[in-house]
């Protein structure tokens, strides 16, 4: 840890390739222990060219691939990840989910309930998958809650 943060710049192409090639649950506690979990990219907005860019986050998607064999440990990290208005962090978020244990998943709902509610939403039945899972192992609560976002961002035109 102390070599990563210490010899390596902390900018987007390290982390790409870092978490691209990291393939071991091991660095999940020390990894979230040094905040490398706690930034997730905004949207990157161009007045200019009325464009809105939503950044992928290597520290995710690293996230997703960890879900099948630490998956407790992935369910506590994504509850603990600041709200972000990405959406490809947020669809990172909710496979995640999909992958977890329909308890573990439930812990997650929140999240995705607010995901819905921001203001770019795509791939929404990404979002529906984990609710679908959830359902099926009675988190029906935790179901309806996500289904009901994802309505009323459809009501909305989102």
């Amino acid at each position: 840890m102390k070599l990563l943060l210490g010899a390596f710049l902390q900018d987007y192409l390290t982390q790409e390739r870092f978490f691209g090639l990291l393939d071991a649950p091991q660095w999940l506690p020390h990894l979230h222990e040094h905040g490398f979990f706690s930034t997730p990219p905004a949207p990157e907005s161009d007045e200019e060219e009325r464009t809105v860019a939503f950044p992928a986050w290597p520290a995710s998607t690293y996230l997703v691939r960890m879900t099948s064999v630490a998956p407790a440990r992935v369910a506590t990290i994504a509850e603990e990840i600041p709200s972000t208005d990405n959406p490809r962090v947020n669809l990172d978020l909710a496979e995640a989910a999909l992958l977890l244990l329909p308890a573990d998943a439930a812990r997650l709902v929140p999240r995705a309930v607010e995901a819905t509610g921001g203001p770019y939403l795509i791939a929404p039945d990404r979002y529906a998958q984990p609710a679908v899972h959830c359902a099926q192992a009675g988190h029906i609560e935790q179901a309806l809650a996500t289904m009901a976002a994802l309505l009323q961002a459809a009501q909305h035109g989102g």
